[in-house]
């Protein structure tokens, strides 16, 4: 037996009138190795006669039903009492529920401690309409508490204007109360621990005489005519998993070696510890009572995974999608998707290798165009018409690497998180490093679609005015593409640092119906909490950052662990094109998505412009010919390229506004396929560099006879 000492920071006064029934002298503690139950004025009874309806300490601390602290049934019986708080310190469950086990192993705390730290009690008692808080913590901190004792206490006091966000419940307190603390169907019986309560009609004989289940019940179970009962009052021996030596004594051959749990329809043969049966109710209860386990496998009301409670192997599957992360991977709350699961953020083999594949491609190509540009730039200084071509093509080059590192991010977290995603889930989608993967997206993306448009007018004036863009001024271009910079650094810090889009805060508590809370909740909580302990720091409620120092500082227990935002909604940290009117900033993503699909409209058209021009031109010779239908093609590709990209996600996000719920996982598609097209292909279709490569690769390949491979570059145009 593992004892856990008692917390030096526990405080308990002896004078207070209920505190008598919570304080022991450790030094006795170790008296639950013999499993016995310790009263509080030191004398011992047998653990079984804690909560069996019978005072058996002298002070009757074993049957305290009233009072504040932990409260649990012993056994099977439907009656609450009141455990002592030094057993709450050891590993020996009391409570036929285990729920007094809260401390693991492990150093995990899987109670509840109220806030002025007077008392532990069960969660289960937590805003159950009962306060068992001598600070009303357990009741006062809940959602929408309706006791008077709350609504009197907070009343009083100024500290916090709460009641602008609090809707105050009309709820009846009373009606709350648990009503197993009153069990009408009792009965006074004599056991061999003497007189003792026990529930009549419920398949369990309790009483020596059997006069609890084979008396006044309407449907008698079959051990009542067993004729082997007859010889001995051994009611409270019978059904209850023990084989009993009684047979040994008994000259019957019907009586044999275990007549005394052969017919007990309330119990589930399986070996556990010294017994040879649990009772029925043990049955999928998530503890695994038989030594095989066998009591907790293939149960269809239950949720399976590691639970936060360490002796727990499964949840109730209601417990499922409630708000409340139960499991300690999070996979009770973790909704999985087309290509994603509770084990890993991109679930899907093919789509898990496409995504290395183009970032790889992204990475590498947009680097390699950026220094080659950059070089040719060096090169020819102010001398050259394609200056102003080079210095587009090296801004969207390094945008759309920018691409490629917030693809590197996500696949290096999905790596990283292998097998247990929804453990992380909530931390990763509220981190920074998640809001910075999303503002790359962003500011890639957004730079991207703003300099393909600015390319777009660069190439429809170099070509309609082919001798003033000879001799034009680098300026404009370079104020333009700057421009972009800023205009899309701008998106993604709003939408990063802004309150107005950041609709969650991960709150990890007993209070809320969810961990994932807004603002003004975690703000009211601050208030209450303030008012309860009397605490004299000030809240300024209307700051966020005010109301975080203080719960970190007065109440680190309760600290927001973070925000969920404009990133944060994904797995993958994709910024929320994808809206509904019902979110505070579905205005803003509408207008980018529009914005984003008139860009391509004006792409299309300029390069529609472009494609028409050269058309009317006359072209002399072969090569001309071919210079021109390779034009063309160019142009057809960066028209598909950006089709592709921003006309299936504008469609889906129009379709998304519109009420439509769209298909699970399209997200990580948008974020894994759609927007890294352009940013993977971009290097190809406006700079010949890596064109001009693969075509000498291939000529290597498979040269033409006729024709010796061209070793030199080809040297891109103000259209190229």
């Amino acid at each position: 037996m593992n004892f856990i000492p008692i917390n030096s920071k526990y405080d308990c006064n002896m004078t207070d009138a209920v505190c008598f029934s919570f304080c022991s002298d450790t030094k006795t503690s170790t008296s639950n190795a013999n499993k016995v139950f310790q009263c509080t004025d030191q004398s011992i009874i047998l653990d079984q006669n804690f909560c069996n309806g019978k005072e058996d300490c002298n002070d009757g601390t074993d049957e305290i039903t009233s009072q504040p602290g932990f409260k649990c049934s012993a056994k099977f019986s439907t009656i609450l009492c009141v455990l002592p708080q030094w057993n709450l310190y050891d590993d020996i469950a009391q409570c036929y529920d285990n729920s007094d086990i809260c401390f693991s192993s492990d150093g995990s705390f899987h109670c509840f401690k109220c806030v002025d730290n007077r008392l532990i009690i069960s969660p289960k008692q937590v805003c159950d309409g009962v306060i068992d808080c001598f600070d009303l913590s357990d009741e006062c901190l809940c959602e929408n508490p309706s006791l008077p004792e709350c609504l009197d206490v907070f009343s009083r006091s100024s500290q916090c204007n709460f009641f602008k966000f609090w809707n105050i419940e009309s709820n009846d307190a009373s009606n709350t109360l648990s009503s197993l603390q009153i069990d009408k169907d009792l009965i006074n019986c004599k056991n061999k621990q003497g007189d003792t309560f026990s529930v009549q009609c419920d398949g369990r004989p309790e009483c020596l005489d059997f006069s609890d289940e084979c008396k006044s019940c309407t449907n008698p179970p079959a051990f009542c005519n067993d004729t082997c009962r007859t010889y001995f009052p051994m009611g409270d021996r019978y059904c209850d998993g023990y084989i009993d030596e009684a047979w040994k004594y008994l000259q019957d051959t019907n009586c044999s070696e275990g007549f005394d749990e052969k017919i007990c329809f309330k119990r589930l043969q399986c070996k556990a510890d010294e017994k040879d049966s649990i009772d029925i109710l043990q049955k999928c209860d998530g503890r695994e009572n038989c030594d095989d386990g066998i009591d907790e496998k293939n149960c269809t009301n239950r949720y399976y995974c590691t639970t936060k409670v360490g002796n727990l192997v499964s949840i109730p599957k209601s417990s499922v999608l409630n708000g409340k992360q139960e499991c300690v991977d999070g996979s009770d709350e973790f909704i999985p998707g087309l290509f994603s699961s509770a084990r890993n953020m991109i679930d899907n083999f093919g789509l898990k290798i496409w995504l290395w594949i183009v970032t790889i491609l992204t990475i590498v190509g947009n680097f390699y165009v950026a220094i080659i540009s950059a070089k040719n730039l060096k090169e020819r200084k102010n001398k050259d018409a394609s200056v102003c071509n080079h210095i587009l093509i090296i801004n969207l080059s390094v945008s759309d690497c920018l691409m490629g590192v917030y693809l590197m991010i996500i696949l290096v977290k999905d790596v990283q998180f292998a097998g247990r995603y929804s453990e992380f889930d909530y931390e990763w989608r509220s981190s920074t490093i998640c809001s910075l993967a999303g503002s790359l997206c962003v500011i890639s993306s957004q730079t991207s679609c703003f300099l393909m448009a600015v390319l777009t007018s660069y190439r429809l004036y170099a070509v309609y005015y082919p001798f003033k863009a000879r001799h034009a001024s680098a300026k404009p271009w370079i104020i333009a593409a700057v421009s972009s910079w800023i205009i899309s650094v701008i998106i993604a810090l709003v939408s990063n640092t802004t309150r107005y889009f950041k609709s969650k805060v991960l709150f990890l508590n007993d209070f809320s119906s969810s961990d994932s809370v807004t603002h003004d909740y975690v703000t009211d909580f601050a208030c209450r909490v303030a008012i309860l302990t009397n605490t004299s720091q000030d809240i300024d409620e209307s700051n966020w950052e005010s109301v975080q120092s203080f719960l970190m500082d007065e109440f680190p227990q309760y600290a927001p662990i973070g925000e969920i935002g404009y990133y944060g909604t994904t797995s993958v940290c994709m910024p929320r094109l994808y809206v509904n009117c019902s979110d505070s900033f579905w205005i803003y993503s509408i207008v980018i998505v529009t914005f984003n699909f008139l860009s391509f409209l004006f792409v299309l058209s300029g390069f529609g412009l472009i494609a028409w021009k050269i058309k009317n031109r006359p072209f002399k010779g072969d090569k001309a010919q071919k210079q021109h239908a390779k034009m063309n093609q160019r142009i057809a590709r960066i028209i598909v390229s950006d089709f592709l990209c921003w006309v299936p996600i504008c469609i889906m996000a129009y379709i998304s506004v519109s009420g439509e719920k769209l298909p699970d996982g399209v997200e990580i598609f948008t974020a894994g396929v759609l927007l890294p097209i352009n940013s993977a292909f971009n290097p190809i279709l406006y700079s010949p560099y890596i064109e001009t490569k693969v075509e000498y690769l291939w000529k290597r390949i498979r040269p033409n006879r006729n024709q010796r491979p061209n070793r030199n570059a080809i040297e891109p145009n103000v259209i190229s």
